[in-house]
């Protein structure tokens, strides 16, 4: 049996191309940061579901709602962006690019039809042994895991030393009245302001919704009320805008480091954090149905 660790669009693509397999997924629901997320009765996911391709994702989720997105962007000291984000990085990662591209309306609901496909163990693995998986949930044994979860976090149940680089971020999901911005994507450079990404887009009559992105180093932990100040600061929307918020944070959104080539035979690894590679999210399709 093959083990699938991580049930985000990966995992859910690689375990619905292949027989004989389970997904051993840590969270309740499937998707990743594009699995569904409650916002004031609304259902949106943590992260702007935008893509610049659609070729691959339709191949695995055919019936796709999609609108075609041309976004007006707003730059304030965009030349300190990379600096701001990430100082030893050679350029910031392609899911930061901002280009036209089409915006999925449906995409958490997709994402649960395909995880309706596969089988799924609700669990996380604690220390792999001569062919067995242990997990908190029992014992599960193997003919190959393929990892789409934590490079980092796998590395300790092999026993192996890597030297990966990560930048956390905090995202906050937040739905306001409508008709305060014209514009579709805020890229702030400046280092007085946490966030340095924001993405509006309309969602009825009444409200728009901001996906906000603060990234952190070093420790460094923001919260909500650091974000509502910042955005104030910087004239984009004020705590009396908003109707409801919703914060996470991510420990490994951007990655770098050194990888060892020499992996375990049993091991096979695919998808943004397997790979510790910074993909978008067709990018991370693409190395699915390769994998």
């Amino acid at each position: 049996m093959r083990i699938v660790i991580g049930g985000g669009i990966t995992g859910l693509t690689v375990a619905s191309q292949l027989e004989d397999t389970v997904v051993l997924e840590q969270q309740s629901s499937v998707g990743g940061l594009y699995s569904i997320e409650e916002v004031g009765g609304l259902t949106l996911t943590i992260i702007p579901p935008v893509v610049s391709s659609i070729k691959r994702l339709a191949e695995i989720l055919p019936d796709l709602k999609l609108e075609e997105w041309r976004p007006i962007i707003k730059k304030t000291k965009e030349e300190h962006l990379k600096m701001k984000v990430c100082p030893f990085c050679d350029e910031l990662p392609t899911w930061l690019d901002v280009k036209e591209g089409y915006l999925v309306h449906n995409l958490p609901e997709a994402l649960l039809e395909l995880g309706s496909k596969v089988k799924i163990v609700r669990g996380y693995p604690l220390r792999v042994r001569e062919g067995k998986l242990f997990t908190n949930r029992g014992i599960l044994e193997f003919s190959e895991i393929i990892n789409t979860g934590s490079r980092e976090e796998l590395n300790r149940l092999i026993g192996v030393e890597e030297d990966l680089k990560k930048i956390g971020c905090l995202l906050a999901v937040i739905v306001s009245r409508g008709g305060i911005n014209k514009w579709d994507v805020l890229l702030h450079g400046s280092a007085g302001i946490s966030f340095s990404h924001v993405f509006r887009r309309e969602i009825d009559e009444k409200h728009d919704v901001y996906h906000v992105y603060a990234f952190t180093r070093g420790g460094k932990h923001l919260d909500a009320d650091r974000i509502l100040g910042d955005l104030k600061r910087a004239s984009v929307l004020t705590k009396e805008d908003v109707v409801t918020m919703r914060v996470r944070y991510i420990r490994e959104c951007i990655l770098a480091g050194e990888k060892e080539k020499n992996r375990p035979n049993f091991l096979r690894e695919c998808g943004r954090l397997g790979l510790w590679d910074n993909l978008s999210l067709e990018e991370a399709v693409e190395s699915a149905l390769r994998c």
